[in-house]
């Protein structure tokens, strides 16, 4: 009779779903097997796109400007070579997007319905909203080894009066950009990767092509201050582990991705998601569960919320978003505030990664597959807020099972899909 009346209460414990009316969910197929969406506007109006060369991945190329409120897709290029060619991110407009073309950096003017070449060499990968400030970075000339990669150079350009953009001379003009990685050693591999909405919030990576050397870092345009994401990790994970990937929020107050954590007190070694907070210099990692030791950050929102997928590095991933101190998948956010079956929705197996999000937290932009099916998806309320309409402990099993038929019995056992513990009333 007990077991009866608790699952009778758990089953009573949940909230209302909320209408899926105002719900907007965009598959996106690419024409392309190998695309992918790279960035979304800050405002959740546009995207961008890429692919890569079906036999060869490392020939980028295929751009593609997304209208993220119909799906529309328009291409970037002209002519059938579309390698050379890259799109990195878009301005709130729509009217810019940022990225390379015949392998030097540029931007798309939409409106002039062309490429426009910017000074000097590289690739610019980030681009203020209002079009203001480029950023990215460039290869640096062959070493005495012969790669390439051995050298890596920040680039900045903004623009000027006449319409036309100068590049900074980052060293230079950028007091205290940080020469020097997280072990205090001078490296010729700097590259910026991300830019806050206002351009002053410059974050990138070192030695990025050096596993356990590679590192990340922030720099604050106004301050002239470096933080090193690396050094921040706990105390009892810093020895051995590294950051493998950051990704920043807008308006450069957060920070996300992977750790690759080596755990000095057992050995063990897993990939982590994390959320660092720019201002405060604080690092939150989220390592504590079994299911958190193979998860990994790619998106994080202006509030802070963190876009997180398990596996990792696995084609096939399913994204969560973390709303207070709990996980939620987006099959379940969808599911439990929506009532909507997102996995009919987009056609897919797989719910895959987060690759952006927008100011209100309204907009997520991710991939279903690492490539070739993409979504968007808009709601009436950030993901914050939605997850407040569902029940943390609806999804539950029960030994014995409901309907059991029995004499007598020992212990009846519930297992919840989040961590869970007796806080108060528990008897035996």
């Amino acid at each position: 009779m007990y077991l009866y009346v608790l699952l009778g209460l758990l089953s009573c414990s949940g909230m209302k779903a909320q209408t899926a009316s105002d719900v907007q969910v965009i598959p996106v197929n690419f024409e392309q097997s190998t695309a992918y969406f790279t960035s979304l506007s800050d405002n959740g109006l546009w995207a961008v796109a890429v692919a890569t060369d079906e036999e060869n991945t490392a020939l980028v190329g295929w751009p593609y400007l997304v209208n993220a409120v119909t799906g529309e897709m328009t291409k970037l290029w002209t002519g059938d070579v579309a390698t050379g060619f890259s799109a990195n991110d878009v301005t709130d407009d729509g009217k810019m997007v940022v990225g390379s073309a015949n392998g030097a950096p540029a931007y798309y003017d939409v409106d002039a319905g062309k490429w426009v070449s910017l000074p000097g060499s590289g690739e610019a990968y980030s681009v203020t909203p209002d079009g203001k400030r480029i950023a990215g970075f460039a290869f640096g000339e062959p070493d005495d080894t012969g790669y390439l990669q051995n050298t890596e150079h920040p680039r900045v350009w903004d623009r000027q009066s006449d319409g036309t953009y100068r590049q900074l001379d980052v060293d230079a003009e950028f007091e205290n950009f940080p020469r020097q990685d997280k072990t205090g050693s001078l490296t010729a591999m700097r590259r910026i990767t991300n830019m806050s909405a206002d351009g002053n919030i410059l974050a990138g990576a070192m030695n990025f092509v050096y596993i356990g050397l590679n590192c990340y870092y922030v720099y604050d345009c106004t301050t002239h201050e470096t933080m090193y994401v690396d050094n921040l990790l706990p105390d009892g994970f810093r020895t051995g582990s590294f950051i493998d990937q950051s990704n920043m929020s807008n308006n450069g107050a957060y920070m996300t991705g992977h750790s690759n954590i080596i755990d000095s007190g057992n050995g063990t070694e897993y990939l982590a998601a994390y959320k660092m907070n720019i201002a405060d210099g604080t690092l939150e990692l989220f390592n504590t569960y079994s299911d958190e030791q193979d998860r990994g950050g790619f998106a994080v929102s202006n509030a802070g919320t963190v876009f997180a997928s398990s596996p990792a590095v696995n084609p096939l991933r399913y994204l969560y978003i973390r709303a207070g101190k709990l996980w939620y998948g987006l099959d379940e956010i969808m599911s439990g505030s929506y009532g909507i079956n997102i996995y009919e929705r987009l056609n897919q197996d797989c719910t895959g990664y987060a690759v952006d999000v927008s100011d209100d937290e309204q907009v997520l932009l991710g991939m279903s597959m690492a490539t070739g099916a993409g979504y968007v998806i808009r709601l009436p309320e950030t993901f914050t807020e939605a997850v407040t309409s569902i029940d943390p402990l609806e999804a539950y099993t029960v030994n014995p099972a409901e309907g059991s038929s029995f004499a007598r019995f020992r212990q009846a056992t519930i297992s919840f899909t989040k961590p869970t513990s007796v806080v108060s009333g528990g008897r035996a």
